[in-house]
């Protein structure tokens, strides 16, 4: 049977969502029977903790491995996994590494969450791609937009290349919708574009439904300082994938207020909303919340307005308002929405479907 190797190039743990999305997948490829490792910055936490954060297969073999250079981290990870790791498939989400690990002959999935061309030196590591085999390659991308547009080459040589929705764990709710702490709820960033001003500007406007807030405040002060100030808002501050579950189970509307132009913030490059990985979305779906959200392509590309989700102009702040009013007050249409929703996702987002995509595509090379 061939071994799998989860390249990872962050810290862990660590508070970004691509963390839990990568170890979730490594957990749901070992119920397909895959023998696999993770290979991690050996900067990151022991061993013990990163299992204990992201509740870890205990037969997933972490591999701590050499980064001192940050600007060439793909070249060092990728030499020093070669050198303690006998694995005959790598998976990752760093081009760089893929497009080297390809070049030299070793099978390699590469997982596209944003724009390809947003990697650092993708200019330079592109070249090599005209090079690679078309059996040693290969595409995932969280959305549909990203799929259809990876890179001119990628087209040209007719690489492997499948869309993999954003996934999210089976968090089994137990908890009914209208038995929920909260009203209303967000899970996420605070940086611009993602919407935590869109969720301010609802919880004024109603000040009857009380509204939970999971994220770090830090990244946003100002917006922090007047949620504070509203009666009807917690702040509950950043969640770890551990303890995700219960946070989502918490509120019974979901919402997801993205911009229609994109997100970014002042340490993170901006990210154009047709690279959207929709995570979120999924999650609430998964928690058995309502989803309200903002009426984006990749958005639509998971739900339906009126049968799985709620969609509102993310524009039109007056159709938030009134839209998250009417859905408050119809408890029997929160349930209706939430059913459809959690069953949507059962058969499309969960990370043992996206497994069992990657598998077939790597049996396919």
């Amino acid at each position: 049977m061939a071994k799998w190797l989860y390249i990872y190039g962050q810290d862990l743990p660590n508070a970004f969502a691509n963390s839990g999305a990568v170890l979730n997948l490594c957990n749901a490829l070992v119920n397909h029977g895959v023998d696999i490792q993770l290979a991690c910055p050996e900067s990151s936490t022991n061993t013990e903790e990163i299992r204990a954060a992201y509740e870890l297969d205990p037969s997933i073999e972490i591999l701590p491995v050499l980064q001192p250079n940050k600007s060439l981290a793909a070249v060092w990870m990728l030499l020093t996994c070669r050198k303690h790791s006998d694995a005959d498939i790598y998976i990752t989400r760093m081009p760089a590494l893929a497009v080297l690990a390809s070049l030299l002959g070793k099978t390699t999935v590469l997982e596209l969450h944003q724009r390809i061309d947003t990697a650092r030196h993708w200019s330079f590591w592109r070249r090599f791609l005209r090079f690679i085999s078309v059996r040693r390659l290969c595409f995932v991308a969280n959305s549909v937009a990203l799929s259809k547009d990876i890179d001119p080459v990628v087209d040209q040589k007719r690489f492997k290349v499948c869309h993999a929705p954003s996934s999210a764990r089976d968090f089994q709710p137990d908890t009914a919708s209208q038995h929920r702490k909260y009203d209303v709820g967000y899970v996420g960033s605070f940086m611009p574009g993602k919407g935590i001003e869109v969720v301010h500007a609802i919880a004024c406007a109603h000040p009857a439904l009380s509204f939970v807030i999971y994220g770090n405040p830090a990244s946003n002060p100002e917006i922090a300082e007047e949620l504070r100030s509203l009666a009807n808002v917690t702040l509950a501050g950043f969640v770890n994938q551990a303890k995700i579950s219960d946070a989502l189970q918490s509120f019974r509307i979901g919402l997801a207020p993205y911009s229609d132009k994109g997100f970014g913030g002042p340490n993170a490059p901006f990210i154009p909303i047709e690279g959207l990985s929709s995570l979120k979305i999924v999650e609430y779906m998964s928690a058995g919340c309502v989803v309200v959200s903002s009426r984006i392509p990749p958005v639509e590309h998971v739900v339906t307005d009126g049968e799985s989700a709620v969609l509102c102009d993310a524009n039109d702040m007056d159709d938030w308002i009134s839209k998250i009013g009417e859905l408050a007050s119809d408890p029997v249409r929160i349930q209706t929405l939430s059913d459809t929703a959690r069953r949507t996702f059962l058969a499309d987002y969960s990370y043992d479907v996206r497994a069992r995509t990657i598998k077939s595509l790597v049996e396919k090379l």
